[in-house]
């Protein structure tokens, strides 16, 4: 889905969401993908699933944007996620991200470089499912 000042793209796999985030995010972009996230998430009812958010080119959001997110991350957290999987350019982008949302202190994460690794770490979880 195209946006004022960037892009994102979401697909299911299994019982995996990836997520790609392009360019930059503000308030009312964040808004879009956060509703199809959540309508994305709804669909795995109830059950057990990872995230995979790929990040690497990603320009930054806004505050406002930030502040959704952590939002919806809390509700993330109600929703039987498993794990999720970060891909950014260099982890000290990912650092910058936990510090704007605390919430993804509290959830399975880790950060990668590249998806395979990623997707190595999520195999070795029982309630991994290949698509």
């Amino acid at each position: 889905m195209k946006t004022p000042l960037g892009s994102y793209d979401f697909r299911i796999e299994g019982n995996i969401l990836f997520q790609t985030f392009i360019g930059m995010f503000s308030e009312n972009s964040a808004r879009a993908y956060l509703k199809e996230a959540q309508q994305l998430i709804k669909k795995f009812d109830g059950n057990p699933f990872f995230i995979v958010i790929d990040i690497r080119e990603m320009d930054g959001a806004t505050p406002e944007a930030y502040d959704m997110t952590e939002h919806y991350n809390q509700w993330v957290n109600t929703q039987h996620l498993v794990a999720k999987a970060i891909i950014v350019k260099n982890k000290v982008v990912g650092k910058i991200g936990s510090e704007r949302m605390p919430t993804l202190k509290t959830q399975n994460l880790q950060y990668f470089t590249d998806i395979d690794s990623a997707l190595d770490w999520f195999e070795k979880n029982k309630n991994y499912k290949q698509a």
